[in-house]
């Protein structure tokens, strides 16, 4: 354990050098991009949480729009409004790095994110609805 403790340290120093930095980034890279998928499937149900979590957070301040009696947020400009309105993490981002979207119909407001294949319209999408009668 302690050889796992110098090991870290080390990298640390280094990292904190810019020509250490780039010889561990050109060493790391293929180790990086062969464990990504085993990575992404295990932080991957993580994320939904966090995705889920940041819907219903997001639909709250929707809601607290609708009350003061202003309209759904437009859904062109979703992201922004995220990004300005609501206390959300990443700007409006979801887990993937993908902006937040808005579907509305009539009184329903659906807010999507567009999970791990990062292609709305998909099986993985995240989808978190609510209506808001008047």
């Amino acid at each position: 354990m302690k050889w796992l403790l110098v090991i870290l340290i080390v990298l640390g120093f280094a990292w904190s050098v810019p020509a250490g930095r780039e010889r561990i980034r050109d060493v790391l890279q293929p180790v990086g991009e062969q464990l990504e998928p085993v990575l992404n499937w295990a932080l991957d149900p993580m994320r939904r949480a966090g995705a889920r979590r940041e819907l219903d957070f997001i639909l709250r301040a929707i809601e607290n729009e609708r009350q003061m009696g202003r309209p759904f947020p437009n859904p062109a400009t979703f992201h922004e409004w995220v990004g300005s309105s609501v206390d959300a993490l990443n700007d409006g981002l979801d887990p993937w790095g993908q902006p937040y979207t808005l579907e509305v119909s009539r009184q329903t407001a659906t807010v999507v994110s567009a999970g791990p294949d990062r292609t709305r319209g998909t099986a993985d999408d995240v989808k978190a609805s609510r209506s808001f009668g008047r």
